[in-house]
Parts: structure tokens; sequence; C-alpha cells
């Protein structure tokens, strides 16, 4: 990022000064940590397998929301009841399908790929005894399983928490845990204000023009953005320090080696 170098070079040279004593993680899911597309180019995001598993008229319903909403997100003019509607719709719809959560372990430990080094990004923070924090729009439960294949242990994750019965079935979500695309910041402002008190400094990976203002502030906050060109590309530019286009998390995962663990 040529408009940038000198920005990034100087927050990395500070965050390197301040070593990993005063450094914590902050991560998107579906799309960051996660590819966007298997091998076949499908998507497979947390959402889209579950989809799968909804009767063919609730799909439809699930299409529908998109429809409406997704256009306003994209627009920006999407409004925090719009985007309660929006997730708290689909989420009515899993809830109602009663679906056997069994069965999307199995599909997600089948069909969702991790970027490349999202095994190392995590050996390495943990290694270096910096925390990590997950937050996503899609679904805790999912998101730990999907965490349990790779090894991964984040410090935290905060997401929407789905209601799963004695015999697995999808029963209905957590509503006071919902998060969306427009309250993420809300959402994880309580654990990360808990950081930053003793750990200021923090890496946020993203995937969207959203996930860029998870966390508030510009000196400390390196922001390093997962471009798979779903975004216009001057917008995303503009959102983060780093852009990474090749797919892969190795740039973060050299940059995180630089870190020496100081007293």
């Amino acid at each position: 990022m040529k408009n940038k170098k000198r920005t990034f070079l100087y927050k990395l040279d500070n965050f390197l000064q301040d070593g990993t004593k005063k450094l914590f993680l902050i991560s998107d899911f579906d799309r960051t940590l996660t590819k966007s597309c298997d091998k076949r180019g499908r998507n497979v995001t947390s959402w889209e397998i579950v989809r799968s598993f909804l009767s063919q008229e609730d799909q439809k319903k699930y299409v529908e929301l998109y429809k409406k909403y997704r256009p306003l997100e994209l627009k920006k003019i999407l409004t925090k009841n719009d985007a309660n509607i929006w997730w708290g719709g689909n989420l009515d719809l899993i809830g109602k399908n009663k679906i056997n959560f069994s069965l999307i372990t199995k599909s997600v430990l089948r069909k969702v790929p991790g970027r490349p080094y999202v095994k190392e990004l995590f050996r390495l923070c943990e290694e270096k005894n910096i925390p990590t924090l997950i937050i996503s729009a899609g679904m805790k439960n999912i998101i730990k399983v999907w965490c349990k294949k790779f090894k991964i242990e984040p410090t935290f994750v905060i997401s929407t928490s789905l209601i799963i019965s004695k015999n697995r079935r999808i029963i209905g979500w957590k509503k006071e845990s919902l998060v969306n695309n427009f309250n993420k910041r809300e959402k994880a402002k309580k654990e990360i204000n808990k950081l930053k008190s003793k750990r200021p400094n923090i890496i946020l990976l993203g995937d969207s023009l959203d996930d860029a203002e998870v966390a508030a502030g510009d000196k400390n906050v390196l922001r390093m953005g997962i471009c798979d060109d779903h975004f216009p590309r001057r917008e995303f530019n503009k959102k983060f320090d780093l852009v990474v286009k090749d797919g892969s998390l190795r740039s973060i995962v050299k940059i995180l080696k630089l870190f020496k663990c100081k007293n």
C-alpha cells in the first residue's frame, strides 16, 4: 500500500518497541480466518452451511431477506433495526427448522476451509502470550466447532449463541447475544476495553469495511484487511493499513514473528 506505507511502518515500529506484553489480536471469522470459497468456488461461510439445512420454503425466505437488506448494507444505509430484523429473521428460521446440530458439525468440518497459515497465526499468539479475540456476525457454536478442528484456542469468542436441545436440535438463539455487522463494535467494546487497559496495542484482522471499525482509534490499531475483491478496492484501501491480496495469512504470521516477548 504505497499511500500508507509510512503510516503502517510507523505503527509497526511502535508496536515492536512495546513488545507482546502490550499487544492483542482481534479477528473476524467468516472470510477472514476461513476461505471465501471452496475449491469449486462455492460459498462456504457458516451461514451458508446452516442455510443448506433449511426447508426449501424457508431457504426462499432466507434469500428474500438477503435481497432486501444486503443492498442497504452495501449502500451504507442499513439501520440498526434493519440489521436486527435481517439477522434475527434468519436465526428464527434456523430455530423453526429444528436442525440437527450434529449434521451441521459434520458439514462444517468437511466443507469450511481455513486460510493458509491460520494454525500458525494462533500458535504464534499462544507462544508469545498474545490474547486473541474472535468477533463475528456468525454463530458461536459453529465457530467453536471449526476452531476445535484446527486446534485453535482463541481467548474470547463473541458471536450469536444458538440454543441446542439435549437431543442436539437447534431450537432457537439467545436474543441478548445477537452480533451483526451493525453492532460488532458495540458488542466487542467491553472485552476490548478490558484488554486495552493493560494492552493498548491492537492488531485487527477483517475482510469487510465494517470489520475495520470494530476497534476504535488509529495510533494504537494496526488494521490488516483480507481482500477477496468483494468490496471496492479503493474503499478497502482507505480503511486498512495493510491489505493482503493473496488469500493467505502468511504476511500476518511473518509480522508476528518480528515481535519479541518483553517483561
